[in-house]
C-alpha cells in the first residue's frame, strides 16, 4: 500500500508538472500539430509562431498564443465562456490533444472553442464552406441543446451572410431553432411534415398538447388527413405564394462574444408570422384536435382504459407538487458542476477589460460577472421549484429577477397557481422596471413576453379578485460589487 501511494504521489508530481519553456516544448507543440488533422489545422488561429494568422492583441478567445504554458496535469472543468489564454495550462494540453480527433466529450467548453474558431472564419469570409463543414461535424458530435442552437444559428448566419442556402441542407431537423427548421423545410424539401408540426407544436402558436402527448399516433392521424382533404397530399406544402413585405425577422445571437455586436446578432427572417404558413400549421393544428376530441368522444371506453394510471408526486412536506426525479437529479448534475466552476478574479477581469481593442472585452466580464453571482442561485431556486419546496425556490428566484428576466416568468407560475394573482401583477410589474434600469442588461434585451404576461395577469385579477390569496412581496435582491461594475462600465465607455 506504501509503495502505491508513492507511485500515485509520484505520479500526479509528474503530470502536474508544466513543460519546460525551451526548445522541448516546441518540439512538444510541433508533435501536436503534426496530428492535427490539415483541415482542421488550417482553420485555427495562432497569435505567434510560424502559422501566425491574427495580432497578439486580437480578442478572438479561440486563438492559440504557443508562449503560454502547457502541463499534462488534469484539467478542471472549463466553464462558461472559453477562451485559451484564460484557460488553465492542463485545459490547453487538454485542447490540443483533442483537435487531433474531435472525439465526443463531457466538457462543452473545448467544442465552443472551435465553434468560436469557425464563427470568426464566417465573419472575416476566410475558408467558410471548411468553417460550415467543421460546425456541422461537431454538430452531429455533440447533442446539447445549447451547443445544438448555437452551431445551427452559425450555419444559418453563413447561409444568409454569403447567400449560400445549400448550407442549410445537411443539418439535423431535431437539432434547430424552429424558424430555421421551417425555412429549411420550406426551401429545401418543400414541405412540413406532420411529425415537425407536432414537435414544435407550442412554437407555432398551439399549446394545448395534451393530445399531442397522450395519443401521439392518433393527432398524427388526423394532422395527416388535415392535409390530405385541404391539399391532396399528406404533409404540408410550400405555399405557391408567400407575401414577402409581411415575413417579419428574429434576432438570432452567435457564441462568439469577440465578434462586433452588429455582426453576432443577425436577423433571421421569420415565415411562422406569415398567414400563409404560420397561420396556417396553426389551424391545422386546432383542426386535428377537434378531431381527436370527437374521436375520443365516440370512444369513450377506449379513452377509460387508455387514461393515465400515474399519480402526482407531492412533497408531503410543503403540499406542492414535485417534478420527476430525473428531472431534478439533471438539475442537481447541473448545480454540482457549476458550483465546481463558478469562479471569478475581479482584477484579472478589469485588466482583460482594459487590453481589449473595444468595448466587447467589458462587456463579456460584467456578462460573466453577472453569471458568477446569479445563476448558481437562479439554479438552487429552479430545484426548490421542482422538489416542491416552493417558499425555498420564491426566495431564491426573487433574488435573481435583476439579473436574470427568466425568473420572473417562473416565479408568476407558482403565484397564479396559488392563487396569488395580485402579487403576480405586482412581481412582473417590478421584474419589467428592474430589467430594464439592470446595469447588467448589457444587450438591451426587451421585456415584451413580461407585457404581454403582465396584460394577462390584470386581466386574470379582474375575473378572480375574490379569490384572491397574494401574501405581498418581500423581494431581497443579491448584492453586487457596485464600484468593481462601474469600473467596467467606465472601461466600455471609453472604448465606444
Amino acid at each position: 500500500m506504501g509503495l502505491f501511494s508513492w507511485l500515485l504521489n509520484r505520479n500526479k508530481q509528474q503530470n502536474s508538472t508544466p513543460l519546460p519553456t525551451t526548445k522541448t516544448k516546441e518540439m512538444y507543440l510541433n508533435s501536436f500539430m503534426d496530428n492535427i488533422d490539415s483541415e482542421i489545422l488550417s482553420l485555427l488561429y495562432f497569435k505567434n509562431g510560424a502559422r501566425k494568422n491574427i495580432e497578439l492583441s486580437s480578442d478572438e478567445p479561440s486563438a492559440i498564443n504557443l508562449k503560454l504554458p502547457i502541463s499534462r496535469a488534469t484539467p478542471e472543468p472549463t466553464g462558461y465562456f472559453p477562451s485559451y489564454e484564460k484557460f488553465s495550462p492542463a485545459q490547453r494540453n487538454f485542447f490540443l490533444t483533442w483537435l487531433q480527433n474531435l472525439n465526443k466529450i463531457d466538457d462543452l467548453g473545448y467544442p465552443f472553442l472551435l465553434l468560436y474558431c469557425s464563427e470568426r472564419h464566417i465573419y472575416e469570409n476566410t475558408a467558410v464552406d471548411q468553417a460550415v463543414n467543421l460546425i456541422s461535424r461537431l454538430q452531429s458530435t455533440f447533442n446539447n441543446d445549447s451547443f445544438n442552437y448555437y452551431s445551427s444559428v452559425a450555419i444559418a448566419w453563413a447561409a444568409r451572410k454569403y447567400e449560400k442556402p445549400e448550407y442549410l441542407s445537411e443539418m439535423d431537423l431535431q437539432k434547430l431553432p424552429v424558424v430555421i427548421g421551417v425555412a429549411i423545410n420550406l426551401f429545401f424539401y418543400k414541405k412540413i411534415e406532420p411529425e415537425f408540426i407536432m414537435n414544435n407544436a407550442s412554437q407555432l402558436g398551439w399549446t394545448n398538447k395534451r393530445y399531442i402527448k397522450k395519443y401521439p399516433d392518433l393527432f398524427k392521424k388526423e394532422l395527416t388527413d388535415y392535409f390530405i382533404d385541404n391539399y391532396n397530399c399528406p404533409y404540408f406544402p410550400v405555399p405557391k405564394e408567400i407575401n414577402q413585405n409581411k415575413v417579419n425577422t428574429v434576432p438570432l445571437i452567435l457564441s462568439n462574444f469577440s465578434l462586433p455586436k452588429e455582426e453576432r446578432v443577425f436577423l433571421f427572417p421569420n415565415f411562422l408570422n406569415t398567414k400563409e404558413v404560420g397561420e396556417t400549421l396553426c389551424t391545422s393544428l386546432m383542426s386535428a384536435h377537434k378531431k381527436v376530441k370527437i374521436h375520443l368522444r365516440h370512444h369513450s371506453n377506449e379513452y377509460k382504459k387508455s387514461k393515465s394510471t400515474t399519480t402526482k408526486r407531492i412533497n408531503t412536506t410543503t403540499g406542492y407538487p414535485m417534478f420527476k426525479q430525473s428531472s431534478i437529479e439533471r438539475i442537481e448534475q447541473n448545480i454540482e458542476y457549476a458550483q465546481k466552476t463558478n469562479y471569478f478574479n475581479k482584477q484579472k477581469a478589469l485588466q482583460s477589460a482594459e487590453q481589449s481593442i473595444n468595448s466587447n472585452g467589458a462587456n463579456f466580464q460584467i456578462q460573466k460577472y453577472k453569471v458568477y453571482i446569479a445563476d448558481l442561485v437562479g439554479m438552487q431556486g429552479e430545484l426548490a421549484y421542482e422538489k416542491g419546496e416552493w417558499d425555498i425556490a420564491e426566495q431564491k428566484l426573487l433574488s435573481t429577477v435583476p439579473y436574470d428576466p427568466a425568473s420572473a416568468n417562473r416565479l408568476a407560475i407558482m403565484y397564479r397557481k396559488e392563487k396569488r394573482f395580485k402579487d403576480e401583477i405586482e412581481l412582473l410589474t417590478l421584474a419589467i422596471k428592474t430589467w430594464q434600469e439592470s446595469i447588467f442588461n448589457i444587450y438591451h434585451g426587451t421585456t415584451d413576453e413580461l407585457e404581454k404576461r403582465l396584460a394577462k395577469a390584470k386581466n386574470n385579477f379582474e375575473k378572480h379578485k375574490s379569490k384572491d390569496m397574494s401574501q405581498g412581496l418581500r423581494p431581497h435582491f443579491i448584492s453586487y460589487d457596485k464600484e468593481f461594475v462601474q469600473k467596467l462600465l467606465d472601461i466600455r465607455n471609453s472604448k465606444c
